[in-house]
């Protein structure tokens, strides 16, 4: 844990890194003894500008995988927007140019397991951000 205290991209995301340190035999007596992991992404993670607030893998054993990301063609608002928003255990919130993860536009189902979208009747496209006729 003393190792991800001094991360901005371990989850609960945090705008700075976290003091973790004391006196061993009593206040941090467990900072070489607690493990945890921070799953791997293609894209940077985190509460500024340019980065998301989810990693691309994630899950107990970091095993599942997003979807590609887009904002939902039937909406006016920006859902991939995150300025502002907390993510969830999180004391602070995404700076402007923060990018919220919308698997597959909100317009399909992902498949955790291999992280591709099946997008519904009248949607198509990679992240299902594209309308055809047969949506309503």
């Amino acid at each position: 844990m003393l190792e991800l205290a001094y991360t901005t991209e371990a989850l609960p995301l945090q705008a700075s890194t976290t003091s973790y340190a004391g006196a061993e035999r009593s206040t941090t007596w467990d900072q070489s003894m607690i493990f945890g992991c921070v799953c791997d992404s293609s894209w940077p993670v985190g509460l500024a500008s340019g980065q998301r607030q989810e990693p691309e893998w994630f899950g107990p054993d970091c095993s599942m995988r997003h979807c590609p990301s887009g904002n939902d063609p039937d909406t006016a608002a920006d859902e991939t927007n995150c300025q502002g928003v907390r993510p969830a255990g999180s004391p602070d919130a995404g700076a402007a140019g923060n990018l919220c993860q919308v698997d597959c536009s909100n317009r399909g189902i992902c498949n955790h397991e291999i992280g591709e979208c099946d997008c519904f009747t009248g949607y198509h496209g990679e992240n299902c951000n594209q309308r055809s006729a047969l949506a309503k």
